[in-house]
């Protein structure tokens, strides 16, 4: 989750491995359309993570980058 970046591995690996640049990466960018994950998420509440979501946090946590891809469907892995 988002969270758990700020609050546990973005603390972690600049504590362990300052000083080096960050690529933040939404994985399982299939999920965002997908009506029965839409519905999971629903029930709790949620929503699924946006582009917009994903880059904020990237730059949050200043990252050099921000990606999304789906090893399902190859989206965001060939170019």
């Amino acid at each position: 989750s988002l969270k758990n970046i700020l609050e546990i591995w973005y603390p972690e690996v600049s504590h362990f491995c300052p000083n080096i640049p960050i690529i933040l990466v939404g994985t399982k960018l299939e999920l965002r359309d997908d009506k029965d994950t839409i519905q999971k998420l629903k029930k709790d509440k949620q929503t699924p993570i946006s582009y917009h979501q994903g880059l904020t946090v990237a730059e949050r946590i200043g990252a050099v980058k921000y990606l999304e891809c789906s090893a399902l469907t190859q989206m965001g892995l060939k170019t």
